[in-house]
């Protein structure tokens, strides 16, 4: 996709998580399937919540609570096989060494968000929780990040996050795979979109103007024109 985008100083870079930072798509999806209870249930409530027939926190309540009584520690192990995706480190560690800060905003599984925010010294992320009582999950979720809902939508945390930091929106970059990311796509300055479908680059580009399809999400630190900033800095 072509753009418009004039590079200029950003300060606040957030990230998607599935699908963007790590192979998986999903990683609801991904602890189903290792669970052996994605085929059948599992798959239905996706149809379900894409179709429209029930809200993303009805969705995520019936995806918990086929994980009621799964020790927590396993589902932690299970998203530890979760790789990152080629040069996803590369890009944070790069855009952290400008100076500029990163957040990750995921409707994701918050183990595995956490577990990419400890690794890559991220201070600032948001996902979704999985109750827990006595090690074990109690089949409850708690929806910090709503694929439905404005108030807790990918924006509006970007916008409140930006709040907290006094960071402008204009000073703001987004980069996500697919259309769970529109909404922190409208919300920021620049807009990047890294391994995305065909069917969702379609609706993406009918609902935002100014989105900047890459190669690889390594790109997105010297498109921002971090380049020159990480040699003065490594100078110095």
């Amino acid at each position: 996709m072509s753009s418009n985008y004039q590079k200029g100083r950003i300060q606040l870079v957030a990230f998607d998580v599935d699908g963007t930072l790590t192979v998986e798509k999903s990683a609801w999806e991904f602890a189903h399937k290792r669970f052996g209870l994605w085929k059948g249930e599992g798959e239905r409530y996706l149809d379900m919540f894409l179709s429209g027939q029930i809200s993303y926190a009805e969705f995520a309540r019936l995806d918990a609570l086929r994980w009621k009584g799964i020790s927590y520690e396993k589902l932690v192990k299970t998203l530890e096989e979760i790789p990152y995706i080629s040069g996803a480190i590369e890009s944070v560690e790069n855009i952290q060494r400008s100076g500029v800060e990163v957040a990750l905003i995921s409707c994701g599984l918050m183990p595995l968000v956490e577990r990419i925010a400890k690794e890559l010294n991220i201070k600032y992320y948001v996902g979704n929780e999985l109750q827990v009582k006595n090690g074990l999950l109690t089949g409850e979720a708690k929806v910090n990040v709503s694929l439905d809902l404005d108030s807790i939508s990918k924006g509006a945390y970007l916008k409140k996050l930006g709040k907290k930091l006094n960071i402008s929106t204009t000073e703001t970059a987004a980069v996500g795979d697919g259309i769970g990311d529109l909404d922190m796509f409208k919300i920021a300055k620049a807009s990047f979109l890294v391994n995305c479908t065909p069917d969702h680059k379609k609706i993406i580009m009918e609902n935002i103007g100014e989105v900047i399809e890459l190669d690889c999400i390594s790109q997105v630190p010297d498109f921002l024109d971090f380049k020159e900033e990480r040699k003065t800095a490594g100078q110095s």
